[in-house]
């Protein structure tokens, strides 16, 4: 993504196919994105050669004059980065609030944050492991984090290398600049492998785990004068280099994958075309990378990857396709390209003809930059903060949003053109135990509760399980006021209440059986009158099931003397229900869900042998009504993400679910 200066302004010249191979990056990069919905590994090519220019270009310098002029190459580094990717945010703040949903306008705000401090990889390793986060629609300036990672290990690598000249300027037995970037090549390359199989959401994001990337593209740099294969090995090896290139996002899953050992791939596949390649040599790659128009790209495929997401995010947002077609596709792909053309001319360009601009001035340069963002994105962000209350769901306007009681009590639904909660109050319409931290992360272990209603209540009952049983707390609260009872929270994020802690997906380290036998403890403790958590995970809907380990665990629960109230699992949809309402409007049966596909063809409930005490209960008539489960009910959205019930719907749900369970809890109670 960076251009080259200095000496490496040379190599440029001298190797056209360098900027062939950035086009290739770049298309792949837009074209995945754009069509094919996969991660291409058209970043990792940015990074090698980023790291061959750069990192080859301070090596050099450092060879020659044993020292690295580290205000200069940060001065460098902020006038070819800041001014064109500083314009893109400034286009999206400028028109952000009038093209993107308000759904996603907190989203966005932070992610602006984030990119203008170069910190976005870091938010989006933090919203990986964030369970709440993970069904987000993607900020216009998700692709910021690959930036933002560029410029941490440029500036890291640039640190490591000046210290290192600084250490070893009197001793007369150094190594040498090369054994220094291998060795903390190699390190970083085993820490990248080693985080990827840990936690490969959060690794993606890592700079440590890609700082290997930059460290090979400068090794290259400075080692591959020393080897000459000849011009047949040569030609073979580059055309080895960009089938590597080409066919990783076909081949491998590097969304789930990298960056690890797999990042090899388009990394070496670039390394053999920085090695092999050459313009000038009829049969070799690098004459075919050679050729003008991918030069010209080349050129542009900076600002081609600034405005390719924009554009894409903006024609899914008033669209609301997101399934994109060959001509809307490549309307996208035209418009990045023009608008790359046009902030390179305009901007990188000239801000390139000012050289002479010193350290002080770019920083203070930058800084005011900065300065101008982040009072545009607080203003933004107080309008959003001042328009929230309006979407949230007041007393005095129950009647106009009846919610559930549409469909069990027979109420009169108002037709209206609004809802709620609003988009902008949808997706933190949660339950209690999130703002009052008593909700466990994917990661952790032990059991965080918290407890609601009278202290003194003489009974108690434990909502318990993942995210699907904490969501039901809302309900729970509304129909308990006034009762005898104390409601205790022991939620895990995709951690189901089962003997062997079945996860909704992959649980860190065994966190989720640990957290189970750790709650089963809590529970021994405790001694609760009455339990509840889930029958069911809904996302196998087509083999929903009561999983023999959850019996086990609800055995156990009834051996305390308690009973056990078992939930079936709410309808899940395969798209942001919230996004999908604000863009297409309430009555548009798209955002609504057959029950067909929601469930399968029978309850699992409805033939289950459930142990004495433990009480089955399906509430899906008050999510689904004459085969249809909709979107909204009752001018009430009913799911904040693709499938998390939102507290404002819980609560109009209070009513029916006390009518249904009342007996449960006279039972578990002795009469309370």
């Amino acid at each position: 993504m960076v251009q080259a200066g200095g000496q490496a302004a040379t190599a440029r010249e001298k190797r056209n196919d360098i900027q062939g191979l950035r086009a290739v990056g770049a298309l792949l990069v837009a074209v995945f994105h754009i069509w094919i919905g996969r991660v291409s590994g058209g970043v990792d090519v940015f990074f090698i050669v980023s790291g061959y220019l750069l990192l080859g270009s301070l090596g050099r310098h450092a060879h020659t004059s044993g020292t690295i002029d580290l205000k200069a190459f940060l001065s460098r580094l902020a006038q070819r980065l800041l001014p064109s990717a500083y314009a893109v945010i400034f286009v999206i703040l400028i028109f952000g609030a009038f093209v993107f949903p308000q759904g996603n306008w907190v989203f966005i705000i932070k992610n602006i944050a984030a990119s203008a401090v170069y910190l976005e990889n870091w938010f989006l390793a933090a919203s990986s492991v964030d369970y709440l986060a993970r069904d987000e629609i993607p900020s216009p300036l998700q692709h910021y984090w690959a930036m933002s990672v560029q410029v941490q290990c440029l500036l890291l690598w640039g640190v490591l290398l000046w210290a290192f000249l600084k250490v070893t300027a009197r001793s007369k037995a150094s190594p040498g600049v090369l054994p220094y970037l291998g060795l903390l090549t190699t390190l970083s390359l085993a820490y990248s492998i080693y985080i990827t199989a840990a936690n490969q959401a959060a690794a993606y994001y890592d700079s440590f785990a890609r700082l290997w990337e930059f460290g090979l593209g400068g090794l290259v740099a400075l080692a591959a004068s020393r080897w000459d294969p000849g011009v047949s090995v040569r030609a073979a090896l580059s055309w080895l280099g960009l089938v590597l290139v080409a066919s990783c996002g076909f081949v491998l899953n590097a969304g789930t994958t990298f960056p690890g050992y797999a990042a090899l791939w388009p990394t070496m596949g670039a390394a053999l075309i920085l090695v092999c390649g050459r313009s000038g040599e009829r049969y070799n790659a690098g004459a075919l990378l050679s050729l003008r128009p991918l030069v010209w790209l080349g050129g542009i495929s900076y600002g081609l990857y600034l405005w390719h997401w924009p554009l894409l995010i903006l024609y899914r947002s008033l669209t609301y396709d997101h399934v994109v077609g060959l001509a809307p596709g490549l309307a996208i792909l035209g418009g990045a390209v023009i608008l790359a053309w046009l902030t390179t001319r305009l901007i990188d360009e000239k801000v390139a003809s000012l050289r002479h601009l010193r350290f002080a001035r770019t920083a203070l340069a930058s800084m005011a930059a900065l300065s101008l963002l982040t009072v545009m994105d607080g203003a933004w962000a107080a309008y959003t903060k001042q328009l929230m209350p309006q979407h949230r769901l007041r007393e005095d306007e129950a009647v106009h949003y009846p919610g559930a009681a549409a469909l069990f009590a027979g109420a009169q639904v108002e037709q209206r053109h609004d809802y709620r909660p609003g988009p902008l109050w949808a997706k933190k319409d949660v339950a209690d135990v999130y703002d009052d931290g008593c909700h466990q992360s994917l990661a952790g272990a032990a059991v965080v509760s918290c407890s609601y209603g009278p202290k003194e209540a003489r009974h108690v009952v434990v909502l318990i399980g993942g995210s699907h049983s904490a969501q039901w707390l809302p309900a729970f609260q509304e129909m308990l006021k006034g009762r005898d009872w104390r409601i205790v929270t022991m939620t895990k994020s995709s951690c189901l209440f089962s003997a062997t802690g079945r996860s909704g997906e992959q649980s860190p380290n065994g966190a989720c059986a640990q957290w189970n036998r750790n709650a089963m403890a809590e529970l021994l403790r405790l001694t609760p009158d009455l339990v509840i958590t889930t029958a069911t995970h809904g996302k196998a809907l087509t083999n929903e099931e009561i999983y023999p380990d959850f019996k086990r665990q609800w055995e156990r629960v009834v051996g305390l003397g308690a009973h056990l109230i078992a939930i079936r699992d709410n309808p899940w949809h395969s798209f942001d229900v919230g996004e999908c309402v604000e863009i297409n409007g309430l009555a548009d049966p798209q955002c609504d869900l057959s029950q067909r596909d929601a469930f399968s063809t029978t309850s699992p409930l409805e033939h289950a042998v459930a142990p004495q005490d433990v009480h089955l209960v399906d509430f899906t008539d008050l999510f689904c009504s004459q085969g249809q489960c909709p979107a909204v009910i009752g001018n009430v959205l009913v799911y904040r993400d693709k499938h998390h019930v939102t507290g404002t719907y819980m609560r109009t749900m209070a009513p029916a679910v006390w009518e249904r369970l009342a007996p449960i809890f006279m039972a578990a109670g002795d009469g309370a």
